[in-house]
């Protein structure tokens, strides 16, 4: 944990919870181990609470704060909505950092918390890039929630990128200034020079049915559609039950293709 956080007494991660998919305890243990000390977790409607309750409390020092979100599936422009209104609940402090992420992406940000909360005012935001990690038999399997994500996805890609997908994302910001669907942008932000990385672990068991329903939900109300190559390479990926890993693993310095 990082010794330097106590510049900020406090350390907000907002999320949202839409399905189970076992990543919830390794999300809480990672933020946690980061240094943030509460965790505003939005579930929606349909969730089994008693569940959820369950993984939470196999987390001890972070306060999770559970409150309830929208019914139906997973709505981008919802999310942004929820989260940019729990933030003005939350957030008073207009200095005060925070962070928002999905419950499949693990932030590792380019410095300590606590340097981050001493950065001049000039600075409202920290920006990453997305590292995809994947199965090493290129399987969508289901998440072990007690065993390492690092074990269990070992290779890292840019599957997002080669598929046409935005690759950037807000992994901190500080104050209210709002968040655009999909926390990739903000309005009125000056992101800091440095960036970080963002863990991705979308690609496990239930991603496909996950994507199709969710294209269906903005079918029906006229918003952007889910890419088409990233929708068409996920039924192909179920189709064959597993794609070469070793075509899209990231060649970088060895230090950035290793996950946590």
């Amino acid at each position: 944990m990082n010794s330097g956080a106590s510049t900020q007494a406090r350390w907000l991660i907002f999320t949202v919870y839409s399905r189970p998919t076992g990543l919830l305890p390794h999300f809480l243990r990672h933020y946690r181990d980061l240094g943030f000390t509460d965790c505003v977790l939005a579930v929606h409607q349909r969730c089994q609470r008693g569940e959820i309750r369950r993984e939470v409390a196999q987390v001890e020092g972070l306060r999770v704060r559970m409150v309830p979100c929208y019914q139906g599936p997973h709505h981008a422009e919802k999310d942004a909505a929820l989260v940019n209104w729990q933030r003005v609940r939350w957030i008073s402090d207009p200095h005060e950092w925070a962070a928002w992420a999905d419950i499949d992406e693990f932030y590792e940000y380019p410095m300590p918390l606590g340097e981050i909360a001493r950065l001049e005012p000039r600075w409202t935001a920290i920006i990453g890039h997305y590292i995809d990690q994947v199965a090493a038999d290129g399987s969508l399997p289901p998440v072990d929630p007690g065993r390492p994500l690092s074990e269990q996805f070992p290779v890292a890609t840019r599957l997002r990128r080669a598929l046409g997908c935005t690759d950037r994302k807000v992994m901190m910001f500080r104050g209210v200034r709002p968040l655009l669907a999909g926390h990739h942008f903000m309005r009125n932000g000056t992101p800091h020079v440095l960036t970080g990385v963002v863990r991705h672990y979308p690609f496990t068991r239930g991603v496909a049915e996950a994507m199709a329903e969710r294209q269906a939900m903005r079918e029906t109300t006229a918003s952007a559609p889910v890419s088409s190559r990233l929708r068409r390479f996920l039924a192909e990926w179920v189709k064959r039950g597993r794609i070469d890993p070793g075509l899209y693993r990231l060649k970088t310095k060895t230090s950035d293709a290793q996950s946590p």
